[in-house]
């Protein structure tokens, strides 16, 4: 064992920083072996001159010396970027116990530095998470490698994920190892992100599942309901047989209602703006509600018999109701109420052609929402519902995408253990919805229409539809063989989702060679195919299934819209 008071070089030496002393000329005369290296030269003996840009250095007396103190950077500095850092940072020794940790480490942990600062983790963490840590951090020092995994902590109810990076630490000069280094970031949320990202890849394949079978369906029920009134209008009204007939008609329209449900809830239903009654939507919807809802949910719905009518697309305000009563039954797992109003109101809108207006009320008696959490409800993929894959966070954001769409406005309050109120108002309109009874279909004059549908039954059916009505037929089975036939065409009506070549695509290569060429869209499911330009009058689009008046109605007003159209040009 040494004895004796230690050199003036041995302190020298075991300074953590580089040191230099100079004399009044500025002439280096000693400097320690760390001054050497972050200068690299040896100084003593020469003016110190000027110092490399970038180093922190501080000056002191000496004696008849001054200490000249280089550091790469100012600890200060380093000491702000470690606590003001989101991430999680601490040193420890070979042995396990703590050198530093920063501020991040504390809040993670609940407590402050100096009850870690010294001892080892199964002193000051729970004992399943202290082995862990230390096999890590063994693994760590025996491998010379740094090391990523992914951890999770939980304090209380919460569990939180991080990306947490290992390092060893290796004496430059010795190799040897003096301790193990770690930082963890928190990347619960990106976490919940690539679940609600799985589970709507989920529901985009149920939904591409089911838009595949309705379409199927559709041109089916489209057939038997065409078909039917076909027979019934050859028998008498007081005859037997008309009366059955009746019933397969009202069934196909009840099957019609259940597909577009189902297309409904795969957000796939394609449709367009029409003036309709609000009130009779609801009172549809109803019925399912109550089956979906449970028996646990009282739902009460209060409807104005004299609600005024909206132009909106009748799917996307079922998408809507069916969202916001599904968020209201997530909200209350043990039961509640759930009451839904409309209601005649009035909207200022500067732009708009009137202040009427139909206000529908959601409320429920479910948890609630705290102010912070209600501000983001209508963004995407915010949810308050748990990462096990019940909530995606899309509803909301969704209804709120309708609702502007629509022109209206749509509003949240809630308060946590009062419940949720979502108020809409909708712009209301005073033409008569299409509810109501319409005239007979209008009749063709003759006028060539080039019908273009793959399915057999549906395309005979469309042909026969047109052809009684006054029209000229032409009915092929795909768009290659239709541009062949497309000269002799006055009016182009086409399915949307063909093998081969699309709807769209047709109607595209048809434009190009006959422009202003009148078209039909027919399809009870879209796909992924967009549908451009339906706000033109001689673009139209007709979902599956159709009956015979609403076709006739479509060809005659894209055909009279592009005689009116050559007539002004």
């Amino acid at each position: 064992m040494p004895t004796g008071h230690p050199t003036f070089e041995a302190l020298l030496e075991a300074a953590p920083d580089a040191m230099v002393g100079v004399d009044a000329a500025g002439v280096a005369a000693f400097a320690n072996a760390r001054a050497k290296e972050l200068l690299g030269r040896d100084p003593v003996g020469a003016p110190l001159g000027e110092l490399p840009a970038g180093l922190n250095v501080s000056r002191c007396p000496m004696g008849e010396y001054e200490l000249v103190v280089l550091r790469t950077a100012d600890p200060r500095a380093l000491r702000a970027v470690l606590d003001n850092t989101t991430a999680a940072i601490f040193l420890k020794d070979p042995e396990g116990r703590y050198l530093l940790v920063n501020r991040a480490f504390e809040r993670l942990h609940g407590k402050p530095a100096a009850q870690l600062i010294g001892r080892h983790d199964r002193e000051v963490l729970p004992p399943e998470v202290a082995d862990r840590m230390r096999v890590d951090d063994l693994r760590v020092m025996s491998s010379r490698e740094p090391i990523e995994l992914q951890e999770e902590v939980t304090h209380g109810e919460h569990t939180r994920t991080f990306l947490s990076v290992k390092f060893p630490l290796i004496d430059e000069r010795s190799g040897e190892i003096y301790g193990v280094g770690g930082i963890a970031t928190d990347i619960t949320h990106h976490v919940r992100l690539e679940a609600r990202l799985r589970e709507a890849q989920r529901l985009e394949a149920v939904g591409q599942l089911a838009g595949g079978v309705a379409h199927d369906f559709n041109n089916l029920l489209a057939v038997v309901a065409n078909y039917a009134a076909f027979v019934r209008k050859e028998l008498p009204d007081d005859s037997r047989t008309a009366g059955d007939v009746d019933q397969i008609i009202a069934a196909s329209r009840r099957a019609s209602e259940l597909t577009r449900r189902l297309l409904l809830f795969s957000r796939r239903q394609s449709g367009t703006p029409e003036v309709l009654s609000l009130r009779r939507v609801i009172e549809s919807l109803e019925l399912l509600l109550h089956r979906t809802l449970g028996d646990d949910v009282d739902l009460q719905v209060d409807v104005d018999d004299r609600l005024w009518d909206v132009e909106a697309d009748r799917s996307q305000l079922e998408q809507m109701l069916m969202s916001l009563a599904m968020n209201s039954r997530e909200a209350m797992p043990e039961g509640g109420t759930l009451r839904i109003e409309a209601t005649n109101a009035v909207m200022r809108d500067p732009d708009g052609p009137s202040s009427r207006a139909v206000k529908v009320v959601v409320a429920d008696t479910g948890r609630g929402m705290a102010k912070e959490v209600a501000a983001h409800a209508f963004e995407p993929f915010f949810t308050t519902k748990a990462v096990s894959g019940h909530g995606v966070g899309l509803g909301l954001a969704t209804v709120y995408g309708i609702v502007t769409k629509a022109r209206g406005r749509i509003e949240l309050e809630s308060e946590p253990g009062q419940g949720t109120t979502v108020t809409i108002t909708l712009p209301a309109v005073r033409r008569a919805s299409d509810d109501h009874p319409s005239p007979s279909a209008p009749r063709g004059r003759g006028e060539t229409v080039l019908v273009v549908e793959d399915a057999d039954a549906v395309r005979m059916l469309t042909g026969r539809i047109l052809y009684a009505a006054g029209y000229q037929v032409i009915s092929v089975e795909s768009g290659a063989v239709a541009l062949e036939r497309l000269d002799a065409a006055d009016v182009l009506v086409t399915d949307v989702v063909m093998p081969g070549m699309s709807g769209v695509e047709l109607a595209v290569q048809a434009r190009e060679r006959r422009p202003g060429l009148p078209v039909v869209f027919v399809s009870g499911y879209t796909g992924d195919t967009p549908l451009g330009g339906t706000d033109d009058p001689v673009t139209a689009f007709l979902a599956k299934p159709f009956d015979g008046d609403e076709l006739l109605r479509e060809v005659r007003s894209t055909l009279d819209a592009a005689k009116a159209r050559e007539t002004h040009s």
